[in-house]
């Protein structure tokens, strides 16, 4: 509520069920969480044994490596109307006809 992420307020058992979607749609992976020595077991909560970590998407990684604007020389001086521009461009045309 705080972070005004929603304008609802949300119980655990939603949160929790939004984060199984996620889970189930590839963006984010559940894990169990792993406990110090010192933790006591009484500390442990059945809604909360689990940690998240959110899926690196390896298609839009290799798309924006493979795209000749990542390393192009000139790229920061490329503008739409500018005398370095991506309509002009033969590397990013002949990159789009792949």
């Amino acid at each position: 509520m705080e972070k005004r992420i929603s304008q609802v307020d949300l119980s655990v058992a939603d949160i929790t069920m939004l984060l199984d979607v996620l889970v189930y749609d590839g963006k984010i992976e559940r894990f169990i969480a792993q406990v110090d020595d010192d933790w006591d077991d009484e500390d442990m909560d059945t809604e909360s044994d689990w940690v998240y970590k959110a899926v690196r998407d390896k298609k839009a990684e290799v798309a924006w490596q493979d795209c000749p604007c990542g390393v192009c020389p000139v790229a920061d001086f490329c503008t739409e109307n500018g005398p370095v521009n991506p309509a002009g461009c033969a590397y990013y045309s002949k990159w789009l006809d792949f």
